[in-house]
């Protein structure tokens, strides 16, 4: 039952980063394992970030990325697993030019997943205090079930540089 839950709420995520697209120079993903966005990113030079399959084998707080060089970077579910997460969020911050946005997904009601590596979970107002430094953020609850409003799944977040 949980996993059909899960199902639908995933399908919100994608309806909601349909959205926020437009046409994108570099796309970076971060930590997309097998379940990459790429074929959403079919007009820009998109990389994924990460380890395995990845095009390149980096860690989100060290991205080796020039500064002010990416225009669009997606994390889904990956922060969580970041033990200095307001390291990897300055190293994000970097990399993207001014302009640029920031999507990420991140659980709150959520069951424990990549033991012993799923260290957070983070409220709306935790979010906003870590995205401080940019210039529009917009934080979308997505719930277990609409009439529950104090049941959130997931977060997620656009951020603009």
């Amino acid at each position: 039952m949980v996993d059909i839950l899960f199902c639908f709420q995933h399908r919100k995520i994608t309806r909601t980063l349909l959205g926020f697209m437009s046409d994108f120079g570099l796309v970076i993903e971060v930590g997309s394992g097998a379940k990459s966005r790429r074929k959403l990113f079919e007009k820009a030079e998109f990389l994924s970030v990460g380890f395995g399959s990845s095009d390149l084998l980096q860690d989100v707080r060290y991205l080796g990325l020039r500064g002010e060089s990416v225009d669009f970077l997606l994390t889904e579910n990956v922060l969580e697993h970041v033990f200095d997460v307001k390291e990897a969020i300055r190293e994000i911050h970097r990399v993207l030019r001014t302009g640029g946005h920031f999507f990420m997904v991140t659980p709150f009601f959520f069951p424990l997943h990549d033991i012993p590596y799923d260290y957070f979970r983070y409220t709306a107002h935790a979010l906003r205090l870590l995205l401080k430094d940019y210039s529009k953020v917009s934080i979308h609850p997505v719930l277990l079930f609409p009439f529950m409003t104090r049941f959130v799944l997931y977060y997620v977040c656009l951020a603009e540089k």
